[in-house]
């Protein structure tokens, strides 16, 4: 509408306004703007200008201490950082910004990229979101105690957004981890720079601050801490991430005789990061056994409230409960139950919620005779929608039809695969 219109014409002429004389604002307008900017989700030269001379008063030389923010707004300043990173939404690299020298920076943060990220390329540097979230992780690191619950969950959440799967800190830092007995090989596999430390710490550090005060956190404060860690890969070995396992522990431990008070896309994003705890070598040990009262009641819990969840959260729920063989009777119904309620509604599903909910049934060991109905509604829409499988694809479907094939010749609903 030409009201809405008018409001976005005068937000972007603020932030080119609060562009002209970034030096002159307080730390509170700062963290203010951005987090405006990121509610609002403008984007455009303005903002990609804002941007780049946010992170120069952040990063620079001559920048502002983080010591002049508050906890509010270190915790405001990182949540929009990684907001608008998720939005694509980068800093502009243009070189009339000046220069902004990484020698004030400490080796880690300053050597730490991620490819194809963006960035602001001040006097040949190339300066980064992830940069500056690990300068702000640097110093919150040091006063947890001063941050609200509300503000730990939204650092935990915005290290997660803007780091995602990079591998941590201790699985590359090498030697030290290796002589702690090999921490390092979960994320071998995978390519990149190690996150900088201080990243990891603050997270360790949030966790442990969050454990002592899980009273305090809303359900999905927990739910958002709790997928961070996992999305973060800071759920391994207890020698190593004791304090992250502890604070899922204590998380499930609380949420499990309450799930009912839990958002759905909370229970999805509490059962998707505690089925990654890394098992222990005794399945009777307390967290384990915490894993299976938790899983059950998420079952359970997502059975009874079926049509109040996304077919996201469900076809999240189902994954989870299939990714580790807790052998708990509630996600058996659970799962039987989400294929007969799925079955004459494939039409309203991606190709990957589909095949997700029917790979998860088939692991679960969903009777073939309740399957039949999704799987041949599944083979339906691959014929009617001309669906493409990928590789990844490909490889679920089979496993569906092994143990549970359409009731048609596989040539009339064959996919064409890519």
């Amino acid at each position: 509408s030409g009201g809405v219109a008018a409001v976005l014409r005068l937000a972007h002429a603020i932030v080119g306004a609060c562009s002209r004389r970034v030096e002159a604002l307080t730390a509170q307008c700062v963290s203010n703007s951005l987090w405006a900017i990121a509610r609002l989700r403008l984007n455009g030269q303005e903002v990609e200008i804002f941007l780049a001379l946010c992170l120069r008063e952040l990063l620079g030389r001559r920048g502002r201490h983080l010591s002049v923010f508050t906890s509010q707004g270190l915790a405001n300043t990182l949540w929009a950082l990684a907001e608008l990173h998720t939005c694509g939404v980068h800093p502009s690299s243009s070189s009339a910004l000046g220069d902004i020298p990484t020698s004030s920076l400490s080796l880690d943060i300053a050597t730490f990229s991620l490819p194809d990220r963006g960035g602001a390329r001040c006097g040949g540097v190339h300066y980064t979101v992830q940069q500056a979230c690990a300068v702000v992780a640097a110093d919150a690191g040091d006063r947890l105690h001063e941050f609200m619950a509300q503000e730990l969950s939204m650092l935990a959440w915005a290290c997660a957004k803007v780091f995602g799967r990079s591998p941590a800190s201790f699985q590359v830092i090498g030697s030290k981890s290796q002589r702690r007995g090999g921490a390092g090989a979960a994320a071998n596999h995978r390519g990149g720079n190690a996150r900088p430390e201080k990243v990891d710490s603050l997270l360790f550090g949030l966790a442990a601050e969050a454990t002592q005060r899980l009273p305090e956190f809303s359900p999905q404060g927990i739910s958002n801490i709790a997928w961070a860690l996992a999305t973060l890969d800071l759920l391994g070995p207890q020698h190593v991430c004791a304090p992250a396992r502890e604070f899922l522990t204590e998380a499930m431990a609380a949420a499990t005789p309450c799930l009912a008070m839990y958002a759905p896309q909370a229970v999805a994003n509490l059962l998707w990061a505690a089925v990654r705890l890394d098992p222990p070598d005794d399945a009777s040990t307390s967290p384990f056994a915490t894993l299976q009262y938790f899983a059950a009641a998420a079952a359970k819990d997502a059975t009874l409230r079926m049509l109040e969840f996304t077919w996201r959260d469900l076809a999240g729920v189902s994954v989870a409960l299939a990714h580790r063989s807790l052998q708990v009777p509630e996600a058996l119904t659970f799962a039987t139950l989400l294929v007969g309620h799925a079955a004459s509604r494939c039409a309203e599903l991606t190709p990957q919620m589909m095949l997700n909910i029917a790979q998860s049934a088939t692991r679960l060991g969903v009777p073939v005779a309740a399957m039949q109905a999704m799987v041949d509604g599944i083979a339906a829409c691959i014929a009617a929608r001309q669906l493409q499988f990928n590789e990844v694809d490909q490889r679920q479907w089979r496993e569906v039809q092994s143990w549970c094939a359409p009731r048609v010749a596989d040539s009339v609903f064959a996919p064409a695969w890519l």
